[in-house]
């Protein structure tokens, strides 16, 4: 009993405290392929189960699919590098974002670290959309 609460207690989070998330507003369609892209969270499967099994239980949209492609310690950067090998080949029509730990160093403000990010991320929106992706929720923490 524990064990569930705490799993619920984590959906819960993820799904409503503003991350990543995918509701009936957001205009899914039957047939979707979401692809839940990001760094070592995305990468762990448990971030891309709860929002499967939310997107399964709790939309009104038939035949939703989702494959997650996170790696851990990746960057912005390098998952732009890779899209069209790893990603695009799924045909996403759907695909949510999450960087910026790794793109930050770990360190105080670095000015050309927070250009590189700005910059991949504007690419990954432009490489999504050129390859047939309709609906990107990125969220983007702060590297200032």
């Amino acid at each position: 009993m524990r064990r569930f609460w705490s799993t619920a207690q984590f959906l819960f989070f993820v799904l409503f405290s503003g991350q990543v998330s995918l509701s009936a507003s957001d205009d899914l369609r039957p047939g979707d392929v979401v692809a839940i892209c990001g760094d070592s969270i995305t990468e762990q499967s448990l971030y891309s189960a709860f929002i499967e099994a939310y997107l399964l239980a709790c939309q009104p949209v038939s035949d939703v699919r989702t494959h997650q492609f996170g790696l851990s310690g990746e960057t912005s950067w390098e998952f732009r590098n890779r899209i069209e090998s790893d990603v695009l080949p799924f045909r996403p029509t759907v695909a949510t974002t999450y960087y910026g730990m790794n793109d930050g160093g770990y360190g105080p403000p670095d000015p050309q670290r927070q250009a590189a990010y700005r910059g991949a991320t504007t690419e990954i929106v432009q490489r999504l959309k050129g390859g047939g992706v309709r609906l990107i929720r990125q969220e983007r923490p702060s590297l200032d």
